[in-house]
């Protein structure tokens, strides 16, 4: 007898706990998702958009020191590759238009399961000056 009330009430507590569970399983994935596959690529591509900004200025001082003009070519073809390393690497990140996309979608799934978005806020990377 007490051996049935204890299954029917781990059955009943597990059941009550499930969508918890889940809930909490899909967000575990969520941050694996992004620590794994976002992060990773974000910093590569914060690393290139240093790269980038230090070559030019020394392509910068070495034009204005009137230097040997077959090393600002060498400099100005790293910068160029860079650049193409750049536009790679962020082809991981959605565009405009496709954020754009994703939110309307967002607002039309919300609105027909009908529920309605009151607050949906965007934070900016965090741009300290460089050194």
């Amino acid at each position: 007898m007490a051996f049935e009330n204890l299954q029917n009430l781990l059955q009943f507590n597990l059941r009550a706990l499930l969508p918890f569970l889940l809930i909490a399983l899909v967000g575990i994935g969520n941050i694996l998702f992004a620590v794994t596959s976002i992060l990773p690529r974000w910093s590569a591509y914060e690393a290139m958009t240093t790269q980038i900004d230090e070559n030019q200025a020394a392509l910068d001082a070495r034009a204005a020191e009137g230097d040997d003009p077959e090393m600002i070519d060498v400099l100005q073809k790293q910068i160029d590759n860079a650049r193409t390393n750049l536009d790679a690497a962020s082809t991981v990140f959605l565009t405009e238009p496709q954020a754009n996309q994703m939110l309307n979608q967002l607002f039309g799934y919300a609105a027909d399961s009908g529920v309605e978005i009151t607050n949906l806020q965007a934070q900016q990377a965090d741009q300290s000056a460089p050194d």
